[in-house]
């Protein structure tokens, strides 16, 4: 547990002690907020060297104009032995009291995820009826009731999707099955970074893939990257390869006659987003890489969403809670067992 009362200014960060955690354990985070704007919860891992590790979670301090009680969870990270709460206020100072943190089981997080689902829209989403056929290895193995080590590489949007915990949904799937899940993460970074023989090395062949998951949100240099990162993994891996395009980004629902430069920016952000996303699905039909479209399966749900502005946003382009578990769920969709798998 840890006890707290603080008050963060807009625009600062403020951390509470530091406490231990144990690899892949969970954590139930609770605490009672009061901001008129919204601010973050995050929480920093370190290493057994103290070095601070680049995995974290946020999430969002709800906007509230009386004292709110906030229930989120973590997760222990693979490498991580301890970590530090932070808050941070937004445009607005952030009042936080009655911190609470202990841990809970894996029954407990469903038990929170299936209850945080149930606020938002169902998806709506169907994958592809011959996904997982190009790692034919992966599903074998959760279909015997083994452990896979998926490593995701790529930025925060990647961070959030291992986040959001899906491996819990997918493991209930396959009785037996455990996926660990290894953020392989750098903020705003993208193929083209990790080509780089040091960060090659370091971000992708230390972490012993059996399935490298490769995210593609974050490619200012379009779909060569991405090309060579593929075939690299492919040639210097043993193991599986799939592409994951990334979700979230920009709440392009704007008004028709907002011309502000947020709008367009906004407006742009669709067609842009499609079309990378038919790039990759083409990359990966010719090189034959399994590839699992969450940018489209985002922007189609958020546009049906009906949900206010920002909903579904911690800050300009990245997911709260509420998302995540629509993130969650795409992928619990997308490794259920279909026909193919001998079900």
């Amino acid at each position: 547990m840890v006890e707290a009362a603080v008050c963060v200014e807009a625009g600062e960060t403020v951390r509470v002690e530091r406490m231990e955690t144990t690899p892949y354990a969970f954590y139930r985070l609770r605490f009672r907020s009061r901001t008129a704007g919204q601010g973050y919860w995050a929480v920093f891992p370190f290493d057994a060297d103290g070095n601070e590790m680049r995995a974290d979670t946020h999430s969002t301090v709800y906007a509230s104009d009386d004292w709110l009680d906030h229930e989120t969870c973590f997760r222990g990270l693979p490498g991580a032995v301890a970590v530090e709460l932070g808050f941070r206020g937004m445009t607005t100072s952030v009042e936080i009291e009655d911190i609470e943190i202990e841990p809970v089981d894996n029954a407990w997080v469903l038990q929170w995820a299936d209850a945080l689902y149930a606020t938002v829209p169902p998806i709506a989403f169907e994958p592809a009826a011959d996904r997982h056929r190009l790692i034919p290895k992966t599903m074998e193995r959760l279909r015997a009731g083994e452990t896979i080590r998926v490593v995701m590489l790529g930025d925060s949007i990647s961070q959030d999707t291992c986040h959001s915990y899906y491996d819990l949904l997918v493991e209930k799937m396959y009785p037996g099955a455990d996926l660990q899940l290894v953020p392989s993460i750098d903020g705003g970074k993208g193929c083209w970074y990790y080509l780089d023989d040091k960060l090659f090395q370091s971000y992708v062949v230390d972490q012993k893939p059996e399935l490298l998951m490769v995210g593609t949100h974050s490619e200012r240099h379009g779909i060569g990257p991405v090309e060579q990162l593929l075939e690299r993994a492919r040639a210097e891996l043993n193991c599986e390869v799939m592409v994951v395009s990334g979700p979230m980004g920009d709440d392009f629902r704007v008004a028709d006659d907002d011309m502000s430069d947020v709008a367009c920016r906004a407006r742009d952000h669709v067609p842009r987003r499609r079309e990378f996303a038919a790039e990759q699905k083409e990359l990966c039909a010719r090189l034959g890489v399994e590839y699992l479209d969450l940018s489209n399966a985002w922007l189609d749900y958020l546009a049906a969403s009906g949900k206010p502005y920002h909903w579904f946003h911690r800050d300009a382009g990245h997911a709260n809670d509420r998302a995540k578990q629509v993130l969650a769920r795409f992928m619990e969709r997308y490794f259920a067992p279909v026909e193919e798998d001998g079900e």
